[in-house]
């Protein structure tokens, strides 16, 4: 069995070049309509680990993610808490 991340980038039909920065794309859309859904704390450590990928321009989107999740954290809400 290959990779699965290859198999469905394959089945969508989808380039693989360009696969990563269309879905950061699609993170960086949701995140700003719906940041909420990114508060938990399984999924702001996912996003963060995004910054360990090696491609232009995903840190950066990665980045832009964390920024409009990070103003919907309240000071009752402490990061930190996540992470420490």
């Amino acid at each position: 069995m290959g990779d699965p991340l290859s198999s469905v980038v394959a089945e969508l039909g989808l380039d693989p070049e360009s696969a990563p920065e269309k879905g950061m794309r699609l993170l960086l859309l949701l995140s700003f309509v719906f940041p909420q859904h990114f508060q938990h704390k399984e999924i702001v450590q996912k996003v963060i680990s995004f910054l360990e990928i090696e491609r232009d321009g995903i840190a950066a989107l990665t980045l832009s993610v964390l920024s409009f999740v990070g103003k919907e954290f309240t000071r009752d809400h402490i990061v930190l808490a996540y992470f420490g």
